[in-house]
C-alpha cells in the first residue's frame, strides 16, 4: 500500500507506512489517502522508503536508472500522445495519487498579457506623447474620434472586475502613435511544460496568427523593461515553465482574502514581426527597432527593421525613409540617436558601422531602440550655431526622464530667448511652464539662468542644460530605483 497525507489544499505528500505515526506527524484530522500499490512501481517504493521489501533490488542503483528511465518514458509517452492528438501543450493523466500530487503542485495561473511590437516606449512611466502636467485619460475629457479605441488601453481584469487605471495607461492612451491596446488574458499551465508549450498555449489562446516560434516572453512590458527576453535567453529547448519562473524571481505570494492559493504569474507577450535568433544572425542580418518623434519631440510611430549586420547607420537612415508616414511631417534629412535614461547617449553619423551601435544585438530591441528624427532645422540654420541637448530633471529626485530635445542656439543667445523657443516647440501650456526653469550643470555645480543671461555667459567646459520640473509621474521614480538596488532574492536549488 502507499500512503499520503492531504497537507493542504495545494500540497499532497507521501507517508512512509513503516514508520511510527508520530514519527510521520500525523495528527487527529488529517486527511490521509491509501492506495494499493501497483506491482513494480519502484518510483511508489522510493517514495514510502520501502523499496527493499517491494522489489528486494541488490542495491540503489538499478532502482534509481529504472525509476529515471520511467520518468523518461512517461515524458516521451505524453509528448508522442500531444503529438498525435493535434494539442499545443501536454495534458497529463491522473491515474493515482502521485499524479494528482505533482498535478496539484505543478498546476499554475498565468496572466498575459499581449503588448503590439508598435507600443511606444515607456520609461519610468513616461510616453513621450506631447502631454505636460497632470495627464488625464480621454474619458474625463471631451470626446474625440479615437477616444473610443484609446480608452480601451488598460485591460480589464482577469480576476474579476474592471482593473485600475496606471499612470503609464493613461499616458499610453493619449499617445499620437497606433498600435493595439494590450490584451490580458488568464490562462491555466503547468509547470512541466516546456517554454514551446507556453508560447503555443499563448499564441493559441489568443488567437493568433503567427507561428509560438515568434512569441517573446517578458517580465514586464517590453517596451518599459530593458530586461531580455525569457525564451531568448533560455537556449535549451527544453526549458520548462518551471525554469521561466524561477527567472522571473516568482517567490509564490498569496492572493488577497487569506487564501492559500498563490498569485498568478505574469507573463508579458509580444508578437515578433520576424524569426527571432538564431535564423536571423545567420542570414548576416541585424533586427532594430527604430522610433519616429516629429518636431514636438513625440513619438508618432516605430517599425521594426532588418539591416546588414555589417552595415552602415546610412543603411538604417534609407530604411527609415521608406516608412516615413507623411502625416507625421518628418522631412529629410534624417538624424539617429540613442537616448539613455532621459538623456543623449549618442547621435550617429551615417558612416558609423552598424556594429557599433549601442543597441547592436541587444535581445531587448523595443526597448534598447533607435530615435529617428528630422535634421531639417539643423541643417537650414546657421553654421555658427550650437546643436545644444536640453534634458527634463525632476526637481524632487534630480533625476533625468522623458526625451532630450536638441535645440540649435546661437553664441550669446539668452536664457529667456531658449525657454520660450523650448516652450513653443513642446507646446507646453502657460499654466504648466510658469514652474520650469533652464539650468546649466558644470560638473557638480548648478546654475540656475535668469532670462537676461547668456547661456554661454560663463567659460563652459562639460556642461549640461537641463528644464528643472516635476516629474509627472513621481510614483515611477521608485520603479526606476528597483532596477539599480534590486533586492537580494536567494532561491533554492
Amino acid at each position: 500500500w502507499d500512503c499520503w497525507e492531504e497537507f493542504n489544499e495545494r500540497d499532497i505528500q507521501a507517508r512512509d507506512i513503516n514508520r511510527a505515526v508520530m514519527k510521520e506527524q500525523l495528527w487527529t484530522g488529517d486527511v490521509i489517502v491509501w492506495q494499493l500499490a501497483t506491482p513494480g512501481d519502484v518510483a511508489g517504493a522510493h517514495r514510502t522508503g520501502d523499496a527493499a521489501a517491494r522489489t528486494k533490488p541488490s542495491d540503489d542503483t538499478p532502482a534509481k536508472a529504472d525509476e529515471g528511465a520511467d520518468v523518461e518514458r512517461t515524458a516521451a509517452a505524453e509528448e508522442a500522445a500531444t503529438a498525435s492528438s493535434g494539442e499545443v501543450a501536454p495534458v497529463y493523466s491522473i491515474l493515482t495519487v502521485a499524479d494528482l500530487s505533482a498535478h496539484i503542485a505543478n498546476a499554475v495561473d498565468v496572466v498575459v498579457t499581449l503588448h503590439d511590437s508598435r507600443q511606444p516606449l515607456c520609461v519610468d512611466g513616461i510616453v513621450s506623447n506631447g502631454v505636460w502636467g497632470p495627464q488625464r485619460p480621454p474619458s474625463a475629457a471631451a470626446p474625440s474620434p479615437t477616444a473610443a479605441k484609446k480608452g480601451e488601453i488598460a485591460p480589464t481584469s482577469p480576476m474579476g472586475g474592471s482593473k485600475e487605471e496606471r499612470p503609464e495607461d493613461v499616458a499610453l492612451s493619449l499617445s499620437p502613435a497606433e498600435f493595439e491596446p494590450p490584451q490580458e488574458k488568464e490562462l491555466k499551465m503547468d509547470l512541466r511544460w516546456q517554454v514551446s508549450h507556453v508560447t503555443a498555449t499563448i499564441a493559441f489562446q489568443l488567437a493568433l496568427a503567427a507561428e509560438e516560434a515568434r512569441l517573446w516572453l517578458f517580465r514586464a512590458a517590453p517596451a518599459s523593461n530593458c530586461e531580455e527576453p525569457f525564451n531568448d535567453t533560455l537556449k535549451d529547448a527544453h526549458h520548462t515553465l518551471k525554469d521561466l519562473q524561477r527567472r522571473a524571481g516568482y517567490l509564490g505570494p498569496t492572493v488577497s482574502g487569506g487564501g492559500r492559493k498563490p498569485a498568478p504569474l505574469t507573463l508579458h507577450a509580444v508578437e515578433l514581426p520576424f524569426r527571432p535568433r538564431p535564423e536571423v544572425v545567420e542570414s548576416g542580418l541585424c533586427p532594430l527597432c527604430i522610433r519616429f518623434f516629429d518636431s514636438r519631440v513625440r513619438e508618432v510611430g516605430s517599425k521594426i527593421i532588418m539591416v546588414p549586420a555589417n552595415g552602415t547607420v546610412q543603411d538604417i537612415m534609407t530604411e527609415a525613409a521608406r516608412h516615413l508616414n507623411p502625416a507625421w511631417g518628418i522631412t529629410a534629412p534624417l538624424r539617429v540617436l540613442e537616448t539613455v535614461e532621459g538623456t543623449l547617449s549618442k547621435q550617429y553619423g551615417p558612416e558609423v558601422a552598424t556594429n557599433t551601435l549601442t543597441c547592436f544585438h541587444r535581445p531587448n530591441i523595443f526597448y534598447h531602440c533607435l530615435r529617428v528624427e528630422s535634421d531639417a532645422e539643423t541643417a537650414n540654420g546657421d553654421d555658427a550655431d550650437v546643436l545644444l541637448e536640453i534634458y527634463h530633471c525632476d526637481r524632487a529626485s534630480q533625476q533625468a526622464f522623458a526625451q532630450p530635445l536638441l535645440l540649435p542656439v546661437s553664441r550669446g543667445e539668452k536664457s529667456g530667448s531658449i525657454k520660450k523657443r523650448c516652450k513653443d516647440k513642446l507646446q507646453v501650456p502657460d499654466t504648466e511652464f510658469k514652474s520650469w526653469r533652464l539650468v546649466r550643470m558644470i560638473r557638480t555645480t548648478r546654475t540656475h539662468l535668469k532670462d537676461d543671461e547668456a547661456w554661454d555667459s560663463e567659460i563652459i567646459t562639460d556642461a549640461k542644460f537641463y528644464l528643472e520640473h516635476v516629474h509627472p509621474n513621481p510614483t515611477s521614480n521608485l520603479a526606476r530605483q528597483s532596477r539599480y538596488n534590486k533586492p537580494l532574492t536567494i532561491k533554492a536549488g
